[in-house]
Order: structure tokens, then sequence, then C-alpha cells
């Protein structure tokens, strides 16, 4: 099934798109698209409080992006290392994804109902250097499991 598909596949839009391009990075397409676009001040992201829409600017995102990559910066990430991200669906979820991607370093995400036993074996197999979480029960999981996780 495979060597069809290989066959069949043609990447040449996307080999062309890269030959022309100049930004080849998450990152970097995602300042490109603020400037070139100038779509700073549009919403871009929301979540909904107390009934009600409150929404975030491109630029507001970005400003925040920038501080969780400096922040991990700061924290001693290094590019290509690992940091986890265990979290339920929210506005700061793909905020904290994009900043591990804007510091060089590589997101692996964990899903949210995962067991301790589980992140433990996960954290391990990827050598997650660090694990970004946002509910009180993922904390208490993970510090009670953080002596195995010699990496963290």
């Amino acid at each position: 099934m495979s060597a069809v598909f290989e066959s069949s596949y043609k990447p040449t839009p996307l080999e062309d798109w890269a030959r022309s391009n100049s930004v080849c990075t998450l990152p970097g397409l995602f300042r490109n698209a603020i400037t070139q676009h100038q779509v700073g001040a549009q919403r871009y992201l929301g979540a909904k409080v107390n009934g009600t829409y409150h929404y975030q600017t491109y630029s507001e995102i970005q400003q925040k992006i920038h501080q969780v990559a400096t922040t991990l910066i700061e924290l001693g990430i290094e590019p290509e290392q690992r940091v986890a991200l265990w979290a339920q669906n929210c506005p700061e979820w793909p905020q904290v994804d994009f900043g591990i991607s804007h510091a060089a370093a590589v997101c692996v995400p964990l899903y949210p109902t995962l067991s301790a036993e589980a992140i433990q074996a996960l954290m391990l197999d990827s050598g997650a250097r660090l694990l970004v979480c946002n509910t009180p029960q993922h904390l208490k999981a993970i510090l009670s499991i953080q002596d195995a996780l010699p990496a963290l």
C-alpha cells in the first residue's frame, strides 16, 4: 500500500513553494503573516468567559508567545530539547505550543486525560526537560512522579 502512495504522490507544489518562500519555520510564518497581512489588531483567539466570548488580537498573542519563548530560554531550554504540554483545550494551549516552537524546542503534547503513570512513560520516552500543565490536578500528578523523571 505504501508503495502505491509513494509512487502517486508528487510534492511539487510544496517543493515549489519552499524554493520561492524565504520563510521556512512555523514561527517565521506566524510573524510574517502578521506583518505581511497587517492583521496585528484583528481578533485571533477567543475564549468564552461567563457566557461571553472575549478575543485577543494577533499582536497580543504574538507578545504572549514571545514571553513563553523567552521564559523557556531563560529556564535553560535549548534548541531541539523537548518540552511537554499537558493541558486542557484552552486559549493558552496554542500560545505555549507556539512559544515552544519560537524557542526552537520540540513540543510533546500530552492528552489531558492521561494517568500519571502514562505521563511518566511518555516523559521518559521523549526525554522532555520541562512540563507545562494547566490544572492543579495535573500539577499534583506530576509532582507525585517527579523523582522518577531525571531529565525534568
